[in-house]
């Protein structure tokens, strides 16, 4: 993620060695054909950069105020990039109810690459009266 703060450079990594980087974090082929297809088109690369860049300077900026709403956290056996014991670890950034889920098989973009496995878990917590009423309240203030 630290390549990504930096303009310019990032977008030349990403594309280096046609696009060696990009299959690393996804076995789906049908997605990398995609993604570079959709990155050719000027302005995308860097505006996708961008959401890594907002997140660090948010991060940086300003000390981070707990979630007050519910949360569900997924993360994939097969991520190659984030670990296991970060998802698990937001639990304490959320005064909110937290539910964790392992999604085995999966690589770093798990809805994408296992839509089957992360809707139940999204469904269940969508149906949950606790989510619900949490979220009617937050978003009635």
């Amino acid at each position: 993620m630290a390549l990504f703060m930096v303009r310019g450079l990032a977008g030349r990594i990403l594309t280096m060695g046609d696009w060696f980087f990009m299959p690393l974090s996804t076995s789906n082929r049908e997605l990398v054909a995609q993604w570079r297809a959709d990155f050719a088109v000027h302005g995308r690369r860097p505006a996708a950069l961008n959401y890594y860049r907002a997140a660090a300077r948010i991060g940086g900026a300003f000390r981070l105020q707990s979630v007050t709403m519910p949360v569900l956290g997924m993360w994939s056996s097969g991520d190659t990039a984030l670990a296991e014991g970060q998802m698990r670890n937001w639990a304490r950034y959320v005064d909110a109810p937290f539910r964790y889920e392992r999604i085995d098989g999966a690589d770093h973009w798990l809805q994408l690459g296992a839509p089957a496995l992360t809707s139940k878990p999204v469904r269940t917590i969508k149906r949950c009266s606790n989510y619900d009423r949490a979220a009617r309240t937050a978003t009635s203030h």
